[in-house]
């Protein structure tokens, strides 16, 4: 019998994680646990609490007229991530006034009230700065698929999957030796990801898989040749490095967009004065 490959790990720590003991100590002294069931849309998307994902993974899309899917988030990152934060930097233009959350499989999370986290910010600055962080990687991924919006249907999408394989690594799945991207997504999560039609996304994963460039099954997709989806992509070092830290290119896009980016250790400017990730 094969041995199933080793997953690819995530090339970034979710935000929980960062936080330390003393930190998620006093976050689960605060917060309620919760249980969201797959396909359930969560509840008070526009409430400003702080709602951290302890397992498993949601889809963040807006609804207005046709599905746009905005990002995925998965164990130890915010369930409504940096969308809160500023809206007009996401491509939906619709922000968190159509947002919901949609659990991908079964999920347990952590909710602070949002009458608890200015406080909580406040007393705790390492939270208030891990935070910031991640309104920055989550823009990261925004702008990387703007910046290309102009490139083909088959570059776009093999540079989304790339993406979410560096952001967040792989797992194993039963019955399979080969591991597939972490997050839970089908094609036509992929397709309203990037605004290109259904159809388009499942003729090109069916000529890949042909070609044997990716794998699929439902809710699932692995990146097998991962070389050649690069060159689908004109993936480079450089490109990852633009996902995982600010690079000239990103920092020109922020500035010409209006958008805020400091030093890890500050918030982004517009948001000092507001609870974070609310």
């Amino acid at each position: 019998m094969a041995t199933a490959a080793r997953p690819f790990p995530a090339q970034r720590m979710p935000f929980w994680s960062r936080l330390g003991q003393v930190n998620q100590t006093v976050i689960l002294e605060t917060a309620a646990l919760e249980r969201l069931p797959r396909r359930q849309a969560l509840p008070g998307t526009r409430d400003n609490d702080l709602v951290i994902i302890l397992s498993g993974w949601v889809r963040v899309e807006v609804v207005a007229g046709e599905r746009v899917v905005l990002a995925v988030a998965g164990p130890g990152d915010l369930a409504i991530p940096a969308h809160q934060f500023d809206p007009d930097i996401y491509s939906s233009g619709e922000g968190a006034a159509g947002m919901r959350v949609v659990a991908t499989e079964d999920v347990q999370l952590l909710r602070v009230p949002a009458g608890a986290v200015p406080l909580l910010c406040s007393d705790l600055p390492l939270v208030r700065r891990e935070l910031a962080r991640l309104v920055r990687e989550t823009t990261r991924l925004e702008v990387g698929l703007r910046l290309r919006m102009f490139h083909t249907p088959r570059s776009r999408l093999a540079w989304l999957l790339l993406a979410l394989r560096l952001l967040f690594g792989e797992r194993n799945v039963p019955g399979s030796n080969t591991p597939v991207l972490a997050p839970p997504l089908t094609q036509a999560d992929l397709a309203r990801w990037l605004g290109i039609s259904d159809a388009s996304t499942t003729r090109i994963i069916q000529t890949w898989k042909r070609e044997g460039l990716v794998a699929t099954s439902y809710g699932a997709i692995a990146v097998v040749d991962v070389r050649n989806v690069q060159r689908q992509a004109q993936w480079s070092a450089a490109t990852a490095a633009e996902l995982l830290g600010p690079t000239p290119v990103f920092e020109e896009y922020l500035l010409r967009n209006n958008v805020a980016h400091h030093g890890p250790d500050m918030a982004p400017t517009p948001y000092k004065d507001r609870p974070p990730g609310l």
